[in-house]
Order: C-alpha cells, then structure tokens, then sequence
C-alpha cells in the first residue's frame, strides 16, 4: 500500500511516477532504519544481541530520524526538502499500521490490563491498544488523503508533515497511557517524552506553512510593476 501511494504521488514532487516506486521502497526501508536506530539507543545492551537485530523497532525513530535521511534523498534529488518530506510523511500512517499489526501478532507493545479486550498468547484481557492504533492511524491517513486530493494539500508546504507529525504524535501520546510502560517522569512513560517532541515538531511545521501561506498570499496580492503602470 505504501510504495503505490508514493508513486502515484511522485509527480507532485516533480519525479516520474517509475521512480515513485523506488523512492518508495527507499523510504520504506529508511523508515525501518529509524525505528531501528531509536530503539538500539533505548536498548543499547540489544546491540549484542543477534536476535534484536532481526526484530526490534521504536516507531518513533521513523519521525525523529527517516526525515534526516531523506532530507539527503531530496537533495540528491534536486527537489525542495520541505515539498519531499510533505510527500513522505503520509505515507508513514499505512506502514504503522502495518507495523502494529505485526505486534499484535507478536503480542508485543502490548496494552494494560482491564479484564476484557485481546490476548498476547500468555495474558488475557489487555487493551487492545495496536488495533485502536490501527483504527485511529488509517482515518488519519484518509483525512491527509482527502486534503491532497481535494484541496492540492501540496501547495501548502509543511502542511502533510505538520498534520502527520501532530496527528500521530496526539494518537500515541494518548495510548500510552492504557500501555504496558515504565515511567520515566510522574505517569510518563519515555514514548511520552518522544510524542511530546512528535507534537511539538508538528506544531512547528503546521505554523510554517500557515506562514508560508499568508506570506504567498500577501505577495500575490501586490500589484506589479505593469499593473501600475497600466
């Protein structure tokens, strides 16, 4: 699902659409490269251990450093970063959900216990936080999807990442709470911490564009030179 979209979107970013495809499988395997270079640093004894190399992802590493990788691939690229990673982003909900579908089957990053709801194969009962994951990031996508098809959400630059960013960072700050965690600070947990920073880069980004925007509105709205003179 995820490299077809990116390659139907290509020529928003000014790439042919077969190229699209091996972007995407690029930014599908530099989304893995963050969420596995994030949770070696969460987990720095799992750096000897064989098996953690073959699984082990924190998700938050495909916000907190795929972007730093494909800010490269743009420039490679010749495309404008900003416009890059607004095509980028969407796209990271369907591979979360995906993700989250693995550790619902692995019974990992699994929910409290409430009594009801699914099991991990030793426990049942937990809250069915992947599932809701799922459920809550695939609508999100929809909506972005919504804004590219019907209000060109591309010619806002910065709106697709900052939307995404807070969107994701707002649905995991909230599930973390009925998730199995360790605190780190009062009732946060060190996800919390990441989607703090998730929320706040968000923010940052949505406030650009709304710049952006007005500033373009402004510009447009001068007269020129000719029009003067007229």
């Amino acid at each position: 699902m995820t490299v077809p979209f990116y390659s139907y979107f290509a020529p928003k970013v000014g790439i042919s659409r077969p190229l699209g495809i091996l972007v995407g499988l690029l930014i599908v395997i530099l989304e893995a490269f963050g969420a596995k270079i994030l949770f070696f640093i969460e987990n720095p004894s799992s750096l000897g251990d064989g098996v953690s190399w073959l699984g082990g992802f924190s998700l938050f590493g495909v916000f907190l450093f795929s972007p730093l990788f494909l800010v490269l691939v743009a420039l490679f690229l010749k495309r404008d970063v900003l416009s890059f990673l607004d095509y980028y982003a969407p796209g990271i909900l369907i591979e979360l959900a995906f993700y989250r579908v693995g550790c619902t089957l692995a019974g990992c990053c699994r929910g409290i216990y409430v009594g009801w709801g699914i099991s991990d194969g030793r426990t049942d009962g937990l809250f069915p936080v992947q599932p809701v994951e799922i459920a809550l990031d695939l609508p999100l996508f929809a909506f972005l999807l919504f804004l590219i098809l019907r209000k060109d959400a591309f010619s806002r630059k910065g709106l697709l990442l900052g939307a995404t960013f807070l969107g994701y960072g707002a649905i995991r700050f909230a599930l973390e709470f009925v998730r199995e965690r360790t605190n780190i600070l009062w009732e946060l947990s060190l996800s919390h911490v990441w989607a703090l920073i998730t929320i706040l880069a968000g923010a940052l980004f949505l406030l650009l564009s709304l710049w952006k925007g007005k500033k373009a509105g402004k510009e447009g709205g001068k007269p020129s030179l000719s029009d003067v003179n007229r």
